[in-house]
């Protein structure tokens, strides 16, 4: 910005007197026939004063009546920078309001994010890590390796764990459950590009985009057919298939009671996605008839409408899982909604305020764990809540203050050098109008 700035500002001193250049010696030069070295010596000259504009070669001499082919009179132009072109020239009148907006509107903009994202009753995040835990049939296994084995992945099995963790205080009716990773880039280009945005609206789902590849089509088992898949691509294709159950553990007289939190698989996706981006194929029939002629992702050990059996409005295109983890994350580390809490389900919570949510005390986190991850990634669950501007992380709102206030003094620093070094400044340190003249004498002209 600095140095767009001063480049603005210093850069029309070189095109000061190129309007006023007294052309009467250039005239009277090419009148009277002046030697080659004369001319070269005038564009010397012309440089030395600031202006990297040569003196132009006159045109080849015709004979009388003869006629430049449009050929020659463009090749002329071509050879002495003569073809017509646009060169935007950024002044300062133009430069210096564009900066002031950019400041104007990024400060404030900012400052709102950042109050956004401070702002409501604050409270520790619950976060419990469930990458290494042990198998409830086989204690002595943990789930990571269990899954990561080839056979057991290809069948489609699962392990179950349980994880105990602990709420240390009341949390209020906003909490909701989300699952987290480590060190998964779904920022990779080629992984984001692995989709079909056509077909995702339910148009023309047999006939997948080449950038899906290599899910395009798959061997169903089924039919023995080779079939397009729907959803394609490398997305869709990994898509996070863990399952949780949460229970309160109340202790009451000494003995323990396991309570279930209900949990809703929907009402995780804004509705423009789940209208708009992503939808069913068209027709009267049952969604499987209409997803007739496609196969499921060779990573999938369902169909695309078999995804939530409890909800038939919550499956093809339109479940709310599917549609969160199609939208991908900007870094490695990162935690998407997976469920709402239905606090209004929850008996021990009938006799209590309203707007009082999970209560402190101890939790089980009972795990279908089905998602293989690597040595170097993890996984986990959090209880958290989002703020009025999504979650509670003033980055943004503070990058887009610095970068507003980056602006405005560069708007500030261009001004002042504006009023010191533009043309009319340099007009009255000389004292009357700012004119190039060429000394006749050092041409040998008289």
């Amino acid at each position: 910005l600095l140095c767009f700035g001063c480049w603005t500002s210093f850069g029309q001193r070189s095109r000061v007197g190129l309007a006023k250049v007294d052309t009467h010696e250039l005239a009277t030069m090419r009148g009277s026939a002046a030697s080659t070295s004369q001319v070269e010596l005038l564009g010397v000259q012309r440089e030395e004063r600031g202006f990297s504009q040569s003196v132009l070669p006159p045109k080849k001499p015709k004979r009388e009546g003869q006629q430049d082919s449009a050929w020659e009179t463009h090749k002329w132009k071509l050879r002495n920078q003569k073809l017509y072109s646009w060169r935007p020239i950024l002044k300062e009148r133009y430069a210096l309001p564009l900066f002031l907006l950019v400041g104007l509107v990024f400060v404030p903009l900012g400052a709102v994010l950042v109050i956004f994202a401070e702002s409501g009753p604050r409270f520790e995040e619950v976060v419990v890590k469930y990458t290494d835990c042990n198998s409830t049939i086989d204690p002595t296994i943990s789930c990571r390796e269990f899954i990561n084995e080839a056979d057991n992945l290809n069948k489609g099995l699962h392990c179950e764990c349980v994880v105990e963790f602990e709420i240390a205080q009341d949390m209020d009716r906003n909490v909701m459950l989300y699952y987290g990773l480590t060190n998964y880039n779904q920022n990779h280009q080629k992984y984001m590009n692995s989709v079909d945005q056509n077909q995702l609206r339910g148009n023309d789902i047999q006939s997948p985009r080449d950038s899906c590849a290599p899910f395009t089509t798959a061997e169903d088992a089924n039919q023995n057919l080779s079939l397009p898949i729907a959803p394609c691509g490398a997305i869709a294709n990994s898509l996070f298939n863990d399952t949780f159950q949460l229970k309160f553990i109340a202790r009451t007289n000494g003995s323990e009671v396991s309570v279930p939190i209900p949990l809703n698989r929907t009402g995780i996706a804004w509705r423009v996605f789940s209208d708009v981006e992503f939808r069913n194929p068209p027709g009267n029939g049952s969604l499987e008839s209409r997803f007739a002629g496609t196969t499921k992702p060779p990573g999938w050990h369902k169909y695309v409408w078999e995804l939530d059996p409890e909800n038939p409005d919550n499956n093809g295109f339109q479940n709310e899982d599917l549609i969160v983890w199609m939208k991908p994350a900007v870094v490695d580390t990162f935690k998407k909604p997976h469920r709402r809490i239905q606090y209004d389900q929850i008996p021990f919570l009938k006799n209590l305020p309203s707007d009082t949510g999970l209560l402190k005390g101890t939790y089980e986190l009972h795990v279908n764990y089905s998602y293989p991850v690597g040595d170097d990634q993890d996984k986990f669950i959090i209880l958290g809540r989002s703020g009025a501007a999504g979650g509670f992380n003033s980055f943004l709102g503070t990058m887009y203050c610095v970068t507003g206030s980056l602006s405005l003094f560069t708007c500030l620093l261009m001004f002042l050098l504006h009023l010191k070094y533009s043309t009319t400044a340099r007009r009255k340190e000389l004292g009357g109008e700012l004119r190039f003249t060429y000394n006749a004498e050092q041409l040998n002209l008289n």
